[in-house]
């Protein structure tokens, strides 16, 4: 608010009060989403701007070399990595526009035999196998070619068992363990000369 005093030459005065107004500066705000599973381009954002003066302008950078601006408010099909919105509003202004989001990914799901005990003797059933699983969300659902559900299994003949793990987030791994077992356990025997006296 600016005052003006004004004095004629008889010392008479009159005051006039001006205020100058400026627009609110531009606000960014978002939400980002991560990608469920590694190696997925599912990840997204999504912008909401106010005040300022509309229209926008969007510019975004990123740090994957490959990422193209589209010059929109909201992005889809993102990698993993770290996004930058710079916003212009109608009067060429910046200040408040730039906002930073991170798009994350899990590690990658995979399972492994800790542990696989093959069979004893041949034809038995005493195999087992325990799976270990890392990367991914948890909970972690197992489904394994002999119909069973969980991380270990017993009471296995030799052959190769293969297992689905599934995420929380439907991400899926296979893993295939080989159990074996000995070779049959075989005899013979052979005359070597009869009895000789009564």
């Amino acid at each position: 608010t600016y005052n003006l005093t004004v004095t004629d030459g008889a010392s008479c005065t009159a005051i006039f009060s001006y205020t100058v107004l400026e627009p609110t500066q531009v606000v960014v705000s978002g939400v980002s989403t991560d990608i469920t599973c590694n190696g997925f381009a599912n990840g997204s954002i999504d912008v909401t701007v106010t005040d300022g003066t509309a229209p926008y302008v969007y510019a975004w950078s990123s740090s994957n070399t490959g990422f193209v601006d589209p010059g929109t408010a909201d992005l889809t099909g993102l990698i993993a990595g770290v996004y930058t919105i710079s916003v212009t509003d109608n009067n060429s202004c910046t200040t408040g526009g730039i906002a930073s989001f991170t798009i994350s990914e899990s590690a990658a799901l995979s399972g492994f035999a800790s542990a696989a005990t093959n069979v004893t003797c041949n034809g038995g059933n005493d195999g087992a196998i325990d799976v270990v699983v890392s990367g991914g969300t948890l909970p972690y659902s197992y489904a394994w070619s002999n119909s069973a559900t969980t991380s270990s299994i017993t009471g296995l003949g030799a052959g190769t068992y293969t297992v689905t793990i599934t995420d929380d987030n439907s991400c899926t791994a296979t893993a295939s363990v080989t159990i074996t077992e000995p070779t049959a356990l075989t005899a013979s025997t052979s005359n070597t000369g009869n009895v000789s006296c009564n």
